[in-house]
This record gives C-alpha cells, sequence and structure tokens, in this order.
C-alpha cells in the first residue's frame, strides 16, 4: 500500500464518525466538509483551469482564507488571509492546511485537506460548530481576480454525506528508458528510489513517516496558542456533567464548571489583548443580564451589570454578584481570567437565573480604552447562541430565556403562522390556502426588506420556500443568490390548506438578510395571493404587524376568572374603587411580556416583592392608575384595566402625552384574578417593586404617589379616551391607606393667583383711566412700569402654564421650573418690543416706539434674572438631589418632570450655552457701550439674539406654549422687518441743506405714498452719500400739510454719521434720501389741555417746535428753551418767528447761557423773551392759571431730571410727557 496508502487509510478511519456536510456553491464549484474535535476536514471540488477557495469572515476584508489550485496533477492549498483592503490573499508564514489527497477528473479536480479548528496562529480563525460565516471565490487559476464570489452561513456540525478518499495507487517501476515523471528535488534524493507515479511533496519529506497512532499530518493543537490560549481551570473540552468550552470568536471563548457544590458556576474567559469580552443571559441585548470582562488597567476585571430595554451600554448593578477567582494571565497577545456566579442572587431585578440545562446567550467584544471604558461592539463582533450548560459547549436549544418556546398569529383566514426558536435558528410554520401563496418578512414596509415566499408547487408535489428580497422600489421579490431557507417538512390536506415548516439561522450574515431580534417585538410583514401557474400573482391581502419572538402568545391576559373581594377599597370618586397593598408573588411570565422583576420569558422568578393593586369599576368603564410623584398625567408608568365580554384586561401603559396612552415596550403587570358582576367588574393584578423596565418607575419604600382616572371604555383595540374623571393619591404603606385628592386640585393654588395678579391689574389700569389719564402715561414711570410688567409677566405665564405646573412641591427643581417659564416669557415680550413699525402690541398700548425699547431693555433684563434663577436652581437640585449629579445637566436629554423616560426632553447643554449668549446680550446692552459703539452693538445686538433664540428653541421640550409664546413674536417681527424694507425702499429728495456752527438744517421732500405725521413725530433717515444703510432717528419740525419734512442735526462728534452730514460740501441737487416712519406720539391727550408747557434743551427744541405747530388757535401755550449756541439761535430764528406770527397765545421764554452775546436781530420779535442763565422751572410753572396743564419735556439728561421733578412739585397731578431717544 506505501506510506500514502496508509495515511489515506488512517485518516479515513479517524474522520468515519465525524459529522459532514457539503454545498454547491457555484457551478464549478463544491465544498464538503466533516468536523471531528480536533479538526476540519474538507474537500473541494473545481472546475479545470479554475481555482476555488473559501475562507472564513463575514467579508472578503480581514478573512482568513484557504486557496487551492491545481499544479500539474497535484492539489496545492495555500492558507492565506486578505486584511483591510481588497487585495489577493496572503499566505501566512504559518501553513496550518495540510492536503491530503488530490484527484483529477474529466472537466474538474479535486482535492482533500485538513486544518486544526484552533490553530494558534493569529493569522487563523478559529472554526467552530453551529452556523459562522463564510466566503468563497473562484476564478481563473492559479490565482487571479475572481469571476464569482458570494457570502454563505455554514455549520460545520451539520450532518451529511462526506467524498471517499480516492484508492491510493501502487507504486510501479517506469519503463528503463523512461525519466520520472516528476524528478527529485534538487537537494534531497527521491525518497522511494523506483520513480514513482505520485511523486513526494518536493520540497518536505513524505507526509506519513510510518503508520503512527496519531497521523502526523495534523499535529496536535499547541499547549498554549498565542491567540487565545486554553484558560488554566478549563475543564476537558470532551465534557463532563457540568463542563464545556465555547468559543464565540476568534479571539473570545469560555469554559465553565460547577462550583460552590453545584449553587454556582465557576467561568474562564479568554480574550484577545486590548479587547473587552462580555457574555450574558438573555435571547437579545436589551433586557438582558452579562458579565463584561477586560484587562486594560492591570490584572484581569469582571463586573456584573444588565443592558436595560434601549441598545446602550450595560449598566454596572450593586451589589456585584460576580467574584474574580483568579487573575489568569495577561500576555500581549491574550490575557484570561477566572470568576464565579451564584446560579440565583438575591438581586431579582438586575440578575437572571442561570439555567442547568440549555439557555440563549449573548456575547459581544470590542475595544476598551486604558481607563476601562468599553467601546461599543461591530455588528461582526455580537451575537446570541443556545449553550447546552451540561455538554461541551455546542449551540444547544436553550430550555429558557424564550428559546424553544412557540407562538402564533392568524393574519388572515386563510394566512397563519407559528414560531419557535431553536438554539440559533427560527423554525416557522406557515399555514395557507390551496392555489395561493404566503409570504412573511422582517421589515416594517414592503421596501427594503426581507421576506419568505412560500407556495405549494404542482410541478414538485410539495411546499417550495424561497429566501428572496425586496429593495428600494416596491416590486415582486427578488431571491437572493444565498439561499438560507431550509423546508424542514411539509403537507397538503384535502380541506383546500397546505402548510410547511422551514428554519432560517437567527443571523445568516448574508446582506440582503434581515437578522431576527430576540429582544423584544420586531416589525414584520405579511402577504398572500393567487398562484399564476409557478409564479406569484398580486398579493390579494397583505399588511405589517408586531411579533415579539420570544413571547409565549400574543394576547395580554392569561388569568382566569376568580371573583374578588372587593371590600376594603377606597372609593378615588364615583364608579372607581380602589385598594393598594404590600406583598410578595411569584412572577411567571406573562404572554407578550418581556421582563418582570428580571425574570426572561418563560422563567419562573423566586418570591418578589410587589404592589398588589384591586381596581372596582363601573360597567362600561375603563380604569387606570398611574405612578408619578409630580401629579402629572404625563410622563407617567400607568395601568390600565378594562373589560372585554367578561374578562377583564390590564395592561403595562407608558404615558406620554394628553390622550389615549401606548402600550409600554415591556408588559410588567400580572392578572391575579377578576370578576364581572351586572353593574361593575373588578380585577386583583401585582407590580414588582423594580422591574428592570427603563420606562417603569421603581416603586419607593414610603409613600407611593399615585394619579389616577377613569372614562368610557371603547373595546379592546382603544379602551380608553380621554378620561371624565381624574386625579391624585397617595398610599401610605406603614398605615395602608390611601388619601385622594379631588381631580385637578393641584392646579387650584396658580389659578387662584393668577386670577387674583390679572384683577389687581385690572383695578389699577381702571383707576388710571377714570382719573382720565392715557395708558401710555405708565410707560414713562420706571418703578410703576416695573411693578406692572411684573405683575403681568407673571399672571400671564400662569394662564399659559395651567396644563403643564401642577406638580409643583417646592423641591429645587420644580422652583427652576417655574424660574424657566417667565424666562421664556420675558424673551417674548422682548423680541415683541423690538417690533416698531408693524406692532400690534405698541398699537394697542398706544406705545410710543421709543418708549418700547426702554421695556424691550427692561423686560430682556428681567428675563435674564429668571433665566439665571432658572439655572442656579437647577444646579442645586441635580447637585443635592439623590440619584443626580450635575454632570447629568452636560449629558445628552432630561425628561421634563420626575425621572420616567419620557419623550418630551430638555437639552441641558444648549440651555447652558443659550444662558451664556442672553449674559453677552445684556452686558453688551449697558449704556456706556450702547451708545459709545452703536452700529457695532446693533449688529452684535441682532446676531446674538438670533444665536440665543436657537439655543432656547433647542433646548425647550417644544410644545403647543412654547410654538405659541416664540412663534408669534417670531412672526411679527418679520412681517414689521419686510414692512420697514419696503417703506425704506422709496426714495425721497433732499432740497437743501444749511449748515451753523454746530446745527445742520436739512429739508427733505417726501415721497408721494408717505404716510402723514404729527405733533412730536420723527423718521429714521438715511442718506446713502453718506452711508448707504445707516439710520437715524430725528424728530420732524415741520407740519406734514407743508409738503416737507424739516430736521435739525446736531454734530455729535468726530467720526460720526452728523459729523460727516456736516462737512458735506455739495450742492443738495441730485441728493437722496430714505425715510422710514413715522414714530412717536405723546402720552397725553394735548386736545384736553388749556395750557401747555414745553421745556427744551438745545437741539430738544425740535419736537417742542412741532407740537406746537399743531396747537389749536385758542390754546396757550409756553416754550422754554434753554441755549447756549447762538449759531442755532440765528439758524431757527426764522421757523420760531413763523410759529409765533401765527399763534397769537405762543411764547417763547429763551434762557440763554452763551458766552457770546447775542443780536438783538435774532430775536427781535414781542413773542420772543431772552433771560440771561439758567431757567427757574418753579417761577414758570407758578405762571399757569389752569388746573388743566401739561407739560413735555426735551433735553439732557440733567435738565429733564430736574424739569420733571419741579414739574410734580408745582403742577401737582400735571401730566409729563418726556421725549427721550436713548436708542
Amino acid at each position: 500500500m506505501g506510506l500514502r496508502g496508509v495515511a489515506l487509510l488512517v485518516v479515513a478511519l479517524l474522520v468515519a464518525s465525524a459529522e459532514a456536510g457539503s454545498r454547491q456553491l457555484a457551478a464549478g464549484f463544491k465544498l464538503a466538509w466533516q468536523m471531528d474535535a480536533s479538526g476540519l476536514d474538507f474537500y473541494v471540488e473545481c472546475a479545470s483551469g479554475q481555482y476555488c477557495a473559501f475562507g472564513i469572515g463575514s467579508g472578503m476584508l480581514n478573512s482568513d482564507t484557504i486557496v487551492c489550485h491545481l499544479s500539474g496533477a497535484t492539489g496545492v492549498c495555500t492558507d492565506g488571509s486578505v486584511g483591510g483592503s481588497k487585495i489577493a490573499p496572503t499566505a501566512d508564514p504559518q501553513n496550518d492546511v495540510a492536503v491530503v489527497a488530490t484527484e483529477v477528473g474529466v472537466g474538474k479536480w479535486s482535492v482533500w485537506g485538513r486544518r486544526a479548528l484552533n490553530t494558534g496562529d493569529a493569522n487563523d480563525k478559529v472554526i467552530v460548530g453551529g452556523g459562522q460565516a463564510a466566503i468563497w471565490a473562484t476564478g481563473p487559476g492559479p490565482l487571479s481576480l475572481h469571476s464569482t464570489k458570494s457570502k454563505v452561513n455554514i455549520n460545520w456540525a451539520e450532518a451529511g454525506s462526506f467524498p471517499s478518499l480516492p484508492t491510493p495507487t501502487p507504486a510501479v517501476t517506469p519503463p528503463p528508458v523512461t525519466p520520472p515523471v516528476i524528478p527529485p528535488p534538487p537537494v534531497t534524493p527521491p525518497v522511494i528510489p523506483p520513480p514513482p507515479v505520485i511523486p513526494p511533496p518536493p520540497v518536505t519529506p513524505p507526509v506519513i513517516p510510518s503508520p503512527p497512532v496519531t497521523p502526523p499530518v495534523i499535529p496536535p493543537p499547541p499547549v498554549t496558542p498565542p491567540v487565545i490560549p486554553p484558560p488554566p481551570v478549563t475543564p476537558p473540552t470532551n465534557g463532563g456533567v457540568g463542563t464545556g468550552t465555547f468559543a464565540f470568536a476568534a479571539d473570545f471563548a469560555l469554559s465553565w464548571a460547577p462550583a460552590g457544590g453545584g449553587s454556582q458556576r465557576a467561568f474562564t474567559m479568554t480574550c484577545a489583548a486590548g479587547r473587552y469580552c462580555a457574555v450574558g443571559i438573555g435571547s437579545g441585548m436589551r433586557r438582558s443580564d452579562v458579565m463584561v470582562c477586560h484587562a486594560a488597567t492591570g490584572a484581569p476585571t469582571c463586573r456584573d451589570g444588565s443592558v436595560g430595554g434601549v441598545r446602550a451600554a450595560p449598566t454596572f448593578n450593586e451589589p456585584q454578584n460576580v467574584v474574580v477567582t483568579s487573575g489568569g494571565s495577561s500576555g500581549p497577545n491574550a490575557w484570561t481570567v477566572s470568576f464565579t456566579r451564584p446560579l440565583t442572587t438575591p438581586d431579582i431585578a438586575f440578575d437572571q437565573v442561570l439555567a442547568t440545562t440549555g439557555q440563549a446567550m449573548i456575547w459581544a467584544t470590542g475595544a476598551v480604552s486604558p481607563s476601562g471604558a468599553i467601546s461599543q461592539h461591530s455588528s461582526t463582533s455580537r451575537g446570541s447562541v443556545g449553550i447546552d450548560w451540561t455538554g461541551a459547549g455546542a449551540p444547544a436549544p436553550p430550555s429558557q430565556g424564550g428559546s424553544g418556546a412557540s407562538s402564533s398569529r392568524q393574519f388572515t383566514a386563510g394566512f397563519g403562522v407559528a414560531w419557535r426558536v431553536d438554539g440559533t435558528a427560527m423554525e416557522i410554520t406557515v399555514s395557507c390556502t390551496s392555489g395561493s401563496w404566503c409570504s412573511l418578512g422582517l421589515g416594517g414596509g414592503m421596501v427594503n426588506s426581507d421576506v419568505v415566499m412560500c407556495w405549494f408547487s404542482a410541478a414538485r408535489g410539495t411546499v417550495a420556500c424561497d429566501d428572496a428580497h425586496v429593495g428600494g422600489q416596491k416590486v415582486t421579490p427578488s431571491n437572493n443568490e444565498n439561499q438560507d431557507v431550509t423546508v424542514v417538512s411539509s403537507t397538503a390536506d384535502a380541506n383546500g390548506r397546505w402548510s410547511a415548516v422551514y428554519r432560517r439561522a437567527l443571523q445568516t450574515g448574508d446582506p440582503n438578510d434581515k437578522n431576527f431580534d430576540l429582544g423584544g417585538p420586531q416589525s414584520v410583514i405579511w402577504g398572500t395571493g393567487p398562484l399564476v401557474g409557478e409564479a406569484w400573482g398580486e398579493h390579494s391581502a397583505k399588511g405589517s404587524a408586531q411579533i415579539d419572538w420570544g413571547a409565549d402568545g400574543d394576547a395580554p391576559q392569561a388569568a382566569a376568572s376568580t371573583p374578588v373581594d372587593d371590600g376594603g377599597l377606597t372609593e378615588v370618586h364615583s364608579g372607581f374603587r380602589l385598594g393598594v397593598r404590600q406583598g410578595q408573588a411569584v412572577f411567571a411570565a406573562r404572554p407578550g411580556s418581556v421582563s418582570l422583576g428580571g425574570a426572561r420569558r418563560g422563567e419562573v422568578l423566586a418570591i418578589a416583592d410587589v404592589l398588589r393593586f384591586t381596581f372596582s369599576c363601573d360597567k362600561g368603564q375603563y380604569c387606570a392608575v398611574g405612578l408619578n410623584d409630580d401629579g402629572k398625567m404625563t410622563p407617567a408608568d400607568a395601568f390600565i384595566c378594562w373589560e372585554d365580554n367578561a374578562v377583564v384586561q390590564c395592561l403595562d401603559w407608558f404615558c406620554t402625552q394628553h390622550s389615549a396612552c401606548p402600550a409600554d415596550n415591556s408588559q410588567d403587570v400580572q392578572v391575579e384574578s377578576y370578576s364581572s358582576g351586572a353593574s361593575s367588574w373588578s380585577v386583583t393584578f401585582v407590580r414588582a417593586i423594580s422591574t428592570g423596565d427603563a420606562q417603569d418607575t421603581v416603586i419607593p419604600s414610603g409613600v407611593v404617589d399615585m394619579i389616577y382616572a377613569s372614562g368610557p371604555d371603547s373595546g379592546p383595540s382603544s379602551p380608553s379616551q380621554l378620561h371624565d374623571e381624574f386625579g391624585t393619591a397617595a398610599y401610605d404603606p406603614v398605615t395602608g391607606e390611601i388619601t385622594v385628592n379631588s381631580g385637578g386640585s393641584g392646579q387650584a393654588w396658580h389659578i387662584i393667583v393668577a386670577v387674583v395678579l390679572l384683577f389687581c391689574l385690572g383695578l389699577i389700569a381702571g383707576a388710571l383711566i377714570l382719573a382720565k389719564r392715557s395708558l401710555g402715561y405708565l410707560f414713562q414711570t420706571s418703578w410703576l412700569g416695573a411693578v406692572l410688567s411684573s405683575i403681568f409677566v407673571v399672571a400671564s405665564f400662569l394662564v399659559l402654564g395651567l396644563g403643564d405646573y401642577s406638580f409643583y412641591k417646592g423641591r429645587p427643581a420644580d422652583i427652576a421650573t417655574l424660574f424657566g417659564g417667565p424666562a421664556q416669557l420675558c424673551m417674548a415680550l422682548a423680541l415683541v418690543l423690538k417690533a416698531r413699525l408693524f406692532s400690534p402690541v405698541l398699537f394697542l398700548m398706544k406705545l410710543p416706539q421709543e418708549r418700547a425699547l426702554w421695556w424691550h431693555r427692561w423686560i430682556g433684563r428681567l428675563g435674564w434674572a429668571f433665566a439665571t434663577l432658572h439655572a442656579l436652581c437647577m444646579l442645586y437640585a441635580y447637585d443635592n438631589d439623590a440619584g443626580k449629579s450635575i454632570d447629568q445637566l452636560f449629558e445628552g436629554t432630561l425628561p421634563t418632570g420626575g425621572t420616567t423616560d419620557g419623550v418630551r426632553k430638555v437639552k441641558p447643554l444648549s440651555g447652558f450655552f443659550a444662558w451664556l449668549l442672553y449674559t453677552a446680550l445684556v452686558l453688551l446692552g449697558i449704556p456706556m457701550l450702547r451708545r459709545r459703539f452703536y452700529e457695532a452693538f446693533l449688529y452684535s445686538h441682532i446676531l446674538i439674539s438670533i444665536a440665543t433664540l436657537i439655543c432656547v428653541i433647542v433646548h425647550l421640550p417644544f410644545g403647543w406654549r412654547s410654538y405659541f409664546i416664540f412663534g408669534v413674536p417670531i412672526l411679527i417681527l418679520i412681517v414689521d422687518n419686510i414692512a420697514r424694507l419696503l417703506q425704506r425702499s422709496k426714495e425721497c429728495v433732499v432740497e437743501s441743506f444749511e449748515t451753523c456752527g454746530s446745527i445742520t438744517k436739512i429739508i427733505i421732500k417726501p415721497s408721494s405714498k408717505a404716510p402723514e405725521w404729527g405733533l412730536g413725530s420723527y423718521f429714521f433717515v438715511t442718506i446713502p452719500e453718506i452711508a448707504f444703510n445707516e439710520a437715524h432717528p430725528f424728530s420732524v419740525t415741520s407740519h406734514h400739510s407743508s409738503g416737507v419734512a424739516v430736521f435739525y442735526v446736531k454734530n455729535s462728534g468726530s467720526g460720526t454719521w452728523t459729523e460727516k452730514l456736516s462737512r458735506l460740501d455739495r450742492p443738495a441737487q441730485g441728493m437722496k434720501a430714505r425715510m422710514e416712519g413715522p414714530y412717536g406720539r405723546l402720552c397725553f391727550d394735548w386736545r384736553a389741555h388749556d395750557y401747555l408747557v414745553l421745556i427744551a434743551g438745545g437741539v430738544g427744541i425740535t419736537p417742542m417746535l412741532s407740537i406746537a405747530d399743531y396747537l389749536d388757535p385758542t390754546q396757550t401755550a409756553t416754550i422754554a428753551w434753554s441755549v447756549r449756541d447762538p449759531e442755532f439761535i440765528r439758524l431757527i430764528a426764522g421757523h420760531v418767528e413763523n410759529l409765533l406770527s401765527r399763534f397769537k397765545y405762543l411764547r417763547l421764554v429763551m434762557f440763554y447761557t452763551g458766552a457770546t452775546p447775542l443780536s438783538t436781530v435774532d430775536v427781535d420779535h414781542p413773542g420772543i423773551t431772552v433771560v440771561a442763565g439758567r431757567p427757574d422751572y418753579p417761577a414758570l410753572f407758578a405762571k399757569s392759571t389752569s388746573d388743566r396743564t401739561a407739560v413735555a419735556i426735551c433735553g439732557p439728561p440733567g435738565l429733564v431730571e430736574q424739569a420733571s421733578r419741579d414739574a410734580k412739585q408745582c403742577l401737582n397731578d400735571a401730566p409729563v410727557h418726556i421725549e427721550t431717544f436713548e436708542f
């Protein structure tokens, strides 16, 4: 037989009992395999002139490959790998693939080879039983760009036939004249003296030296592989009772053994250096119990954690129930750690029970930082498997955790499905009407979905199922290149129905396939329609649904009808009686549930602490109770019960809006008993103190605050509408009593306060109106205006906030929220007051635009104060409240109330930036800075205001109030700016300008569509020749009937716009201007007064001349003008004389304080009196003999202050109007 024949025979005997399988990968490429305890034998059948390659990996990149080709008459297989870029495989320095035999046929060639499961080579991946992602390719030999390639999922341990090794060819002596077919290697002589037909390998000695006990072709795995060293306490891999090992990935393995007399389990974990490895109990990443280990900080360490209802990093539990027993080893390539965990821990909220047989498990691995922070795993470095704790670690259908559980769903009368999780595969039974096709798919819609199409094929006489997918358009599904669905059995009956059972891996690795999610409800689509021959016709019915693959059923009710004792209940309102008591219960997961007190589906939990609720409700009503210490309906963890056909059903709800609430992702209430009577129904259900669900409130050990509601029952699909009755209650576990508050009582305090404040505001306004005062008078009196604005802001906010602020209990977080609301309202009012041409507020309040600017600044500062208090209270709350920290304020989002995971959330970081920007607005608005750098202030103010508003909008949990509070001011500002732009777009003609000293007189002829102006009016004037878009306010001194607007402009100093105007050295002809306005009005009705005192200083004479130009001929008026510039007197003399000649009772008293003597020509008019020195206002006011006297003042701040003070003292209640231009 020879050495080669002996080797082939030994290998055949060793693998005779191994499991085997095969796959036709392409028309010219067949792969077969069989796996034993130490290695994998493979068979490659390839087309002539082609190479064939297969490998381990989820894609071509970063894969472990075996490339085979034919060299002469000898098969060659190279152990290689592909790195992070798309290139040809590179041969590994350590070749771990051995060719056993080669056979050349007609149009094809075949090769038999072997590779160890775990070679210890860093370039090789570990071959594991069960489904494993693999790749394949073929192309022109020996190795070129592939012509065909794909990905496939292979179960190396599946049963099947393996091609027999070829019969060994005996050595023969060639004719003496014929040289050897293949000469011996040049260095070593031929192993067999006569030239053989099949020569030995060209470099190495014979593969099988002599018949050994263990064939040397496949050397035993090394004792310490570089990547995954064998764990120091790993039990034998063939397993004893309760021992085993399992390799989740090439760089992650786990071994286990009994410990603690059978009450614990000892684990040994081996992981690649620089990475963490985690294993957990659960059929999905969500709601799982995990153990996370790493060696980033030195010695390997492990922690006990859990994952809640959302896919996030694990939260580490306290207390820790994982104990590290040995630090193991930490090398350059891998680290090892040993630890123990009890099968059952006292931590029922987060830890799950370690089963003694099969169990669904999850695993993950990823990078870890030097500080021990773990990163998110990639899609290829996590998974779910079934582990048989009694065997050698091969995947087994677990008996708990949802695996093995079956459920069903009837989509139509002719289409239903049932399913069962079986280890790493899903087994689905389809029942369908004859002559129809039926399909079930994974996806939220028909497009981009993964579907399985099944039909009864008359041609085949059996049911066929195709693995297909639908792309980005609504078209007929396309079959996948890799068919990952296997039909197990099918039947057709005489009643016109057929059924089939098919299997598919939970994770196939095919990009056209979606993964089954066992961690909660998953979106599916379904459809059915007629067959057209063997083709699928248009669907006759279709739809979408949510299926929880691990649940035992879809119905939300599983309790038997047992009478409930209705005694001892508290009537919360008519038709709803409530009972609450503490206790314990044994939780068996209900149908459709995901988590109950830490238990998984189908798993009975030890006794847990619960609250036991009893409802007694009238017929036709639903009743609900929620856990929320804020007294709010949203967000709240609620339980709703209703009666349907004499069966009482209860759901766990999570309320996020003021309407019917959606069911919680995890149903954590368990009905114990119920009864149905003629006029009422009763139910008793339990809820664990802590469920581990992020949407559930942890029930406190002290007083339990609750909300309750009831309303009409609208049927099982929509059991509740808006409540008829609602309120708050509290359960005291010490006394067992329930204290009930009437519905809406939590809102009474601020309703009363709001009504009282608004009533006071109305009384003040009414008293002023009765006193014949215009409301505009209030808006120039700082202290009174401040008081009234505070009342208005607080009252308005309370009215707007009625629905959201009933939870106030005096806690720092509550106070912070109450301060945040007025801050919003102040910002909104400040925005409204900035509008000047189109402003409903200014129009309704008869508020001059220059007065509105004072209010704009004052209310803006008030808003900043409220915002600062809001921020300080929130910082204090999160620095002092238990379970909170300041760090939370700068991470992600926070719920608007309580700790429940509501949908309306605030973003604290954007709020912090809004406060910083708001502070900058206030500081830059300091009068000294604002006046000195007005243009820079103006543009920076606009930009910072926009940025502040954006940050506030991002910060807020927007509801209708927020949209209203900010939407209306923004709309008003947009319309106002459009109106101003349209008005300023109309060009006016500058008729003349004249400069005398520091004063320039400019006359402008408005456009034909310019609005009329009145007494005390002013315009914003722009002269593009000086500055294209710079506008300045100036009082108009002429009457609108004159057809021109006359302005007197004072030079404000070097570099200013007014200085550039005074230096214009050109005729006015052809000069253009733009006017925006008019603005300004008196705060009193000037027609209602017999005597007017008009006090002016310097250029402040201009609005007084405008007022005088509109006097009634019978009115008496005195202009008291303090002036020091004789050039100004000379410039304005003609205008003054014109007024004095027209109005008989108008007088001008000129208080001249200049150093240059006045010319008598400039003041030569009987109506002008010149007084040297400063004015004596009390003497001036003493000349008033009428009780209907009014005063108007315009001038420097010192003059305004003195004149207004003297007017109040001498004229008592006479109205005083003060012109202001503090922009």
